[in-house]
């Protein structure tokens, strides 16, 4: 795999620092990284102090983020984050049965003891991004000891930013006290299809009006507990038929309609200072046709410049059928390569 650059690493350093309350203030009174004189003492000199002073093998750790399972072995997802020096992991369940699951109890003993095995970069320990699924309604990772909300769709119907935004605080809370610091949530499509299974109620609604600021709620309630918001799938997987886990789904809409509907609602998370986008597996026909979304640099740089996101991009799931195309390795490093800065499973 090709060594990443040191951009996207700090990007990533930045949002652990963030989310250990470090962006609230500078800290002069930090050890120094060894080796390296520190004049920055802001979160983004910091993070861009750790990264200037890790090895390769430490820069690949951290764009990595493989899922465990919830009811998996502890111990063993321990030891893989000290042998590849994980940036951080996302805890998967089987949506359907709780029983497969884990409790919210169960769920904190597990995130303590994976940030306990954090690794320590350059003398510090930032710590893990620990993400899941918490989307509410059908997409729902921890049911067990937690508040269940609506569905997305179910507050986008009630049209009231306001409730919305108190929910998802609460509901930021909630994930912050199990250990989640990255929730892969809210989701920001317009659903444009009725014959849309795959977003269905996952998603505000259809009007990008009532979507926009229904997406900004969700991320400000969130990342007022702490939590911090996935803005997904760029660039919006509303106006589809087809189930990105098992096809690669094509967007026909002309650039200008894309612009005027299914950006609006990422513009508007953007803007409530939303710290992650996933990027979808989607052929966006106007763009770059014929290439996912999550592996096309014109998409991407459509993300960073006119969009103007400067967070962290994740991909959707890499063990998902459109990028089966190629090897897991050719896979990661066209991912990067394209410009994410995280590569998921």
């Amino acid at each position: 795999m090709r060594v990443p650059p040191r951009r996207p690493v700090v990007a990533l350093l930045m949002a652990l620092l963030a989310l250990a309350g470090v962006a609230a203030c500078a800290r002069p009174s930090s050890p120094p990284v060894p080796g390296t004189t520190v004049t920055d003492t802001t979160p983004a000199g910091r993070a861009a102090a750790i990264a200037g002073a890790l090895s390769d093998e430490q820069l690949v750790g951290q764009v990595l983020m493989p899922a465990f399972a919830v009811s998996g072995d502890v111990a063993a997802d321990v030891r893989t984050i000290q042998d590849l020096g994980l940036g951080g992991v996302v805890l998967m369940g089987n949506v359907e049965d709780t029983a497969a699951g884990a409790t919210a109890d169960e769920v904190r003993t597990i995130t303590a003891a994976l940030q306990a095995a954090a690794p320590t970069l350059a003398g510090t320990q930032p710590g893990l991004l620990i993400a899941t699924d918490q989307e509410y309604g059908w997409v729902t990772r921890i049911r067990d000891g937690m508040v269940q909300l609506p569905s997305a769709m179910a507050f986008g119907a009630a049209n009231s930013p306001d409730l919305t935004r108190n929910a998802w605080s609460a509901a930021g809370q909630e994930l912050a006290a199990v250990g989640i610091n990255v929730d892969l949530a809210p989701d920001a499509d317009v659903t444009r299809s009725p014959e849309n299974a795959v977003i269905g109620s996952r998603s505000f609604g259809a009007d990008q009006q009532a979507v926009s600021p229904q997406v900004a709620a969700a991320v400000t309630g969130l990342q007022s507990a702490g939590v911090a918001a996935t803005l997904k799938h760029f660039p919006g997987h509303g106006n589809t038929t087809v189930d990105s886990h098992q096809a690669l789904p094509v967007l026909p809409q002309s650039r200008p309609d894309l612009e005027a509907t299914d950006l609006a609602p990422f513009r508007a998370g953007i803007a409530a200072g939303a710290q992650l986008v996933m990027s979808g597996h989607l052929d966006v026909a106007a763009i770059d046709p014929g290439t996912p979304a999550s592996f096309s640099p014109k998409v991407i740089d459509l993300l960073r410049t006119e969009l103007g996101f400067d967070g962290v991009v994740v991909t959707d799931a890499l063990d998902m059928e459109p990028a089966q195309q190629w090897t897991p390795d050719e896979a990661a490093v066209r991912a990067f390569l394209a410009g994410n800065d995280l590569l998921l499973m």
